[in-house]
């Protein structure tokens, strides 16, 4: 599902965003472990069991936090932090199926289809205009913007809440986007953030 298009975009639609308090007990961890897809046993039929230590500790092991197994206050801290709405997968996952979702061409339609209520339609078109620009600086792609109804390789929008797909937003802090794997091509933002265009400490 994934696409890293859209890390260079939230790059520069910085929100100004103290993520809502989710992680505070083991249940809520839990939780927060089975949306984002550590938990293998998660739709099991209940034959499937991993302890919750287990689960902890791989998430501290991929993000280089002291692996106690335990929801120590670092761990919460960074569960806390907003982030991308898509599942992480093991980083060996990641490696071998890089070659499986490509673009079969070199060039790239992208096409807008809303904004943020807290910045207007071309300031958003800008900050997206960059982001691909820097993006096509390092990589062999160019994009180019068309209509905001023209037919797209990438769709960037803005939506809340339940929409479009199978992973609906969960309002203020938390999921800040989420976007899916070529040739997919779909980009959403979280439209209840507080977007900016300017970089804020949080």
């Amino acid at each position: 599902m994934k696409s890293i298009l859209f890390f260079a975009i939230i790059f520069f639609l910085q929100t100004n965003v103290l993520a809502r308090i989710q992680v505070k007990t083991n249940d809520d961890a839990l939780s927060w472990l089975n949306k984002y897809g550590y938990n293998p046993c998660s739709d099991s039929d209940g034959l499937c069991r991993l302890p919750f230590s287990s689960l902890i500790e791989d998430y501290q092991q991929r993000f280089h936090l002291k692996a106690t197994g335990l929801l120590d206050e670092p761990t919460k801290r960074h569960m806390n932090r907003p982030r991308c709405g898509n599942h992480d997968k093991p980083e060996g996952l990641l490696m071998s199926s890089s070659t499986a979702f490509r673009w079969k061409r070199s060039s790239l339609k992208y096409s807008l289809r809303g904004h943020p209520t807290q910045l207007s339609q071309s300031t958003t078109k800008n900050i997206i205009r960059e982001a691909f620009q820097i993006w096509s600086d390092h990589i062999p792609l160019k994009f180019d913007e068309v209509c905001s109804t023209c037919q797209a390789d990438l769709v960037l929008d803005f939506a809340s809440g339940l929409h479009t797909d199978d992973y609906p937003f969960d309002g203020f802090g938390g999921t800040l986007a989420h976007a899916f794997r070529p040739e997919d091509g779909r980009v959403h933002f979280d439209n209840d953030e507080r977007w900016t265009d300017k970089f804020v400490s949080t």
